[in-house]
């Protein structure tokens, strides 16, 4: 073969492998060698049984799959994507641990043994060496111990193979025992440092349980005493609430009504300053007219003008002064909602107050007497003479010289 001629297949296994295949021919050659090799694997497996005999199933599948693909391959010689499959196919059959060729080491071991004792045992040590189990008989056991026996470089028919065991086992029994005695001496170590941490870890836990158990009485008779606290905090708000219940009923009652008064008092005066201006100027307007006309008739009647000039000052005094009755109820009503909602606002900050205990018994009269004080009529007395009749005569007698 030309030296320089470039492979027509090239494929590196993960076991470290190299093959080089120059034609489809080498490669149909190459698959049938390595079933004619690996025959004593494919007679034996089925006697021995167990996963062996599964794997032999593999190895049999992965045959027949390479030889099916290199047939689609050989059809179209020149179709990469054939050449490709078959290379998948290839890598992927021997990429298991489990699936060797026949010239490796453990498939060279277990061919040794098929010529001397049959496909069998063969099958038997190749599972043993690949670490699969069989069915144990008489046959597999003969190649699982000649698999045992040839992994170690120990011939099965060496007449000093019982010597050599027996120094094997001398040798790896005195091995086991110093690696034990240096384990025994190692567990003792631990278990002194064990027993050691354990002490200390005892007694710092103790400890700590210890604190943890005051720390936590302390808490719960803290949680206890805060509790006890609050309910009477409580009961005592919950008094105070029911004995200004009323009161505050009561108040909001009023306020509502004082409310509803305001709004149509404020209805009433705004009518009435529309309503009255526009009365008292048509008013005043038609006693001028009337004045002029009575005089251009009666020119021997000097006081008509002052007689309507009283008239027109008697009818703007009751226009003001009904007005200024408006007002006071305006104002009256508006004084009263204000102070019903002082004091609902007052009883609602007193019980407040009371529920996060900052009211002491000395403080509870002077914050309660505002609140029953007695209520006013909510007039204004103090910012013009007096409405009725009788107050304003009253003032003009008290005006005369001498008095």
């Amino acid at each position: 073969m030309n030296e320089t001629q470039l492979p027509l297949l090239s494929i590196d296994l993960s076991d470290g492998s190299h093959h080089r295949f120059y034609s489809l021919e080498e490669i149909g050659n190459w698959l049938n060698r390595e079933r004619a090799e690996l025959s004593w694997f494919f007679e034996g497996a089925p006697q021995a049984g167990g996963a062996i005999s599964e794997l032999r199933n593999n190895y049999q599948n992965n045959f027949n799959n390479l030889n099916q693909s290199l047939s689609h391959w050989r059809n179209e010689p020149d179709n990469a994507q054939r050449m490709q499959q078959f290379y998948n196919m290839f890598t992927s059959a021997y990429s298991s641990s489990t699936t060797v060729r026949s010239d490796h080491p453990f498939a060279r071991i277990a061919a040794d043994i098929s010529r001397k004792e049959g496909p069998t045992a063969a099958a038997a040590a190749f599972g043993a060496l690949l670490g699969i189990g069989c069915n144990l008989n008489f046959e597999t056991a003969k190649g699982i111990i000649a698999a045992m026996l040839n992994r170690y470089g120990i011939d099965p028919q060496s007449p000093n193979i019982v010597s050599k065991a027996i120094e094997d086992l001398n040798s790896s029994v005195a091995a086991d025992r110093v690696r034990m005695g240096a384990e025994w001496d190692g567990i003792t170590q631990r278990a002194e440092n064990l027993l050691r941490a354990t002490d200390e870890s005892f007694k710092g836990q103790t400890e700590k349980a210890r604190k943890d158990a005051a720390d936590v009485i302390g808490r719960l008779q803290e949680s206890v005493s805060g509790s006890i606290q609050s309910i009477q905090t409580t009961e005592a708000t919950y008094k105070e609430q029911m004995k200004l219940q009323a009161p505050v009923e009561y108040w909001q009652e009023k306020g509502r009504r004082h409310g509803d008064a305001l709004k149509e008092s404020r209805r009433n005066l705004v009518l009435f300053a529309v309503l009255g201006s526009v009365a008292l100027v048509g008013g005043l307007y038609i006693l001028t007219m009337t004045a002029l006309d009575a005089s251009s008739k009666s020119t021997a009647d000097t006081a008509i003008f002052l007689k309507f000039a009283a008239i027109g000052a008697v009818v703007t005094t009751i226009l003001f002064w009904v007005g200024r009755v408006l007002l006071r109820i305006y104002m009256s009503d508006r004084h009263l909602l204000s102070d019903a909602e002082e004091r609902v606002a007052m009883a609602m900050t007193y019980l407040a107050l009371s529920n996060e205990g900052k009211v002491e018994a000395s403080d509870r009269a002077l914050v309660l007497a505002p609140l029953f004080r007695t209520a006013s009529d909510g007039i204004v007395k103090d910012d013009g003479p007096d409405a009725s009749l009788t107050g304003v005569m009253a003032k003009m007698l008290d005006l005369k010289p001498g008095k």
